[in-house]
């Protein structure tokens, strides 16, 4: 974890950290925290310590510098200059706002830095910049947001509170009802940054285990979006996205298809593009526990080339032959529907 958030940093600064003096773990506003310190030796620019702050939505690298560094736009501009990889996929430009004249511990300089990524514009920028004065020195803050740090850091190390250890060696513990009260409640990750899903999805995957979850539960998961992720478009219930990679979420069908159904009266071209989506999960499992899942699209007339398709992979029932033989024989699905039959019925023969 110390490595991937030192090498964020080594990303986009070019300053190689010295050996952490020493590294601590501790939780602040209901997040765990990683904290490493240590001081440089040399010819450091007049940097003389470090304090790497890792959080579950940034990193942060704070460099203990001298007060005229930050008080003075032109050691400041060389600091920055020489201190950033720049081009390409790195830095474009910083822009920074400095306050030479504010009061001791205070924040005097705010800034931030840009990348050319589209989302920034969305999102807001990747990269902040701040720094503090104090009588026996000064403090330049440079935060990463996580999303930068895609390359580095374990999923599980990402816009999830509990981290340390992992939430995902936490919640075989929790009492089903216990899990559907965390659900929903992604912290800073949902408010700031957009980003609930990561936790939701953790406890979904453990939630869709458990025999005693019930239909109304399901359902009141998707009446929450409980781990669906922010999209311009449709976008799929997060639960019905994790329940499709497993088989234990099959026995729930039924309240997806109702699901569906209910979406289809409101806009029939959203729940056409949703339920094409649900098959990549599905056909990336291999999960034939879902065969009524595509008999029930059919009969809705519902991506019904996926849904063809699914049933030539993996159906065997009598009811998914009378399915695909119940799609009109025109020249878009004539192929798909032969073929799906064909293998039906040889399987419904060895059966």
């Amino acid at each position: 974890m110390l490595e991937s958030a030192r090498k964020l940093c080594r990303r986009f600064v070019k300053l190689e950290l010295p050996s952490p003096d020493s590294t601590a773990i501790l939780t602040h506003a209901g997040e765990d925290v990683l904290v490493s310190w240590g001081r440089f030796y040399g010819d450091s620019g007049g940097i003389s310590s470090f304090l790497l702050w890792d959080d579950p939505v940034s990193t942060s690298l704070l460099l203990q510098v001298p007060r005229q560094t930050l008080e003075t736009p032109a050691p400041l501009e060389d600091l920055l200059t020489g201190m950033f990889a720049w081009g390409e996929e790195n830095l474009e430009s910083v822009f920074i706002d400095l306050s030479p004249t504010t009061p001791t511990g205070r924040e005097c300089i705010r800034g931030m830095g840009f990348f050319r990524v589209v989302r920034e514009v969305a999102l807001g920028p990747q990269l902040t910049i701040s720094g503090y004065s104090e009588k026996t020195g000064a403090w330049l803050s440079i935060t990463f947001r996580k999303d930068l740090g895609f390359p580095f850091f374990e999923h599980d190390m990402m816009y999830i509170a509990e981290r340390f250890p992992p939430l995902r060696t936490r919640v075989p513990g929790w009492t089903t009802a216990q899990l559907l009260a965390a659900a929903g409640h992604g912290g800073r990750a949902g408010d700031q940054y957009a980003r609930p899903f990561e936790r939701d999805r953790v406890l979904l995957q453990e939630l869709l285990q458990r025999q005693n979850l019930t239909a109304d539960d399901f359902q009141d998961l998707i009446d929450r979006a409980v781990g669906t992720g922010p999209s311009r478009g449709p976008a799929l219930p997060g639960v019905i996205l994790v329940a499709a990679q497993s088989e234990s979420g099959a026995r729930f069908t039924p309240v997806m298809l109702n699901y569906f159904r209910r979406l289809e009266t409101k806009s029939r071209p959203a729940a056409e593009s949703e339920a094409r989506g649900l098959f990549l999960p599905l056909d990336r499992g291999a999960l034939p526990a879902f065969c009524n899942l595509a008999v029930g699209f059919l009969k809705e007339q519902l991506a019904v080339r996926e849904s063809i398709q699914f049933a030539d992979k993996f159906c065997s029932s009598q009811e998914a032959y009378e399915a695909v033989l119940s799609v009109e024989e025109h020249v878009g699905y004539a192929k798909d529907r032969s073929a799906a039959l064909d293998q039906i019925t040889k399987r419904l023969a060895v059966r």
